[in-house]
């Protein structure tokens, strides 16, 4: 257990205690995506990967300057076929799934955290100096440009808290702000939204050894 890891656990040993029944996998499921973000996706390439490298990268975030709980989980294989080709519903809610999911597989693992409230939006959030736009036709992440430099954020299954350049007044758009803010942008999926802190993915990416793992 690492520090991050270790403050998630308390969280959702917390959750539990809150709902007073017992909980399925899936509503720890649904918990997560509802309260933490997606900040990166991985494969190892190597059966070893996992074993020798995943825990020393988890503990090198746990002196991150805005990432406070970290979880890592295992990608279920997308089903391919035709097997909801006479459901309707089963269509739209693949189609929906598929704005926010990259071409995993079985093996890849998703990188999830909560951000650090305290942490300073002024250095770690968005300004108007960042140039963000949508990337590639499954939606499922934000091209930012900045300074001649171009990185991506990944999006996450949440709805938005408000949109990142909003009309509110200066004043009350810098008392607001957090890096913890859930934004999005025009021509983003329903139910999809990224958080104020534009090198979330970047840097979490960097900690992982490109000898022993990829970015899906």
């Amino acid at each position: 257990m690492t520090a991050g890891t270790t403050r998630h656990l308390i969280d959702a040993i917390s959750f539990a205690i809150d709902a007073r029944v017992p909980l399925s996998a899936a509503e720890y499921t649904s918990w997560r995506k509802r309260h933490m973000v997606l900040c990166a996706r991985m494969r190892p390439l190597s059966s070893s990967a996992v074993a020798h490298t995943l825990f020393a990268t988890l503990s090198s975030l746990d002196g991150h300057p805005f990432v406070e709980t970290t979880f890592v989980e295992e990608v279920e294989e997308r089903r391919e076929g035709n097997e909801g080709e006479n459901d309707r519903r089963n269509e739209e809610k693949e189609k929906e799934r598929s704005k926010i999911e990259g071409s995993e597989k079985k093996g890849d693992i998703a990188v999830w955290c909560t951000l650090r409230a305290d942490a300073d939006v002024n250095n770690y959030g968005f300004d108007e100096s960042y140039c963000v736009s949508l990337e590639g036709e499954a939606r499922e992440r934000v091209r930012i440009e900045r300074n001649g430099r171009a990185f991506t954020l990944l999006v996450s299954p949440r709805d938005a808290q408000r949109e990142l350049w909003g009309k509110e007044r200066e004043v009350e758009r810098k008392r607001k702000r957090s890096v913890c803010d859930m934004v999005r942008i025009p021509g983003m999926a329903p139910h999809t939204s990224f958080p104020n802190a534009p090198r979330l993915t970047c840097d979490v990416v960097g900690h992982f050894d490109s000898r022993y793992w990829s970015v899906v």
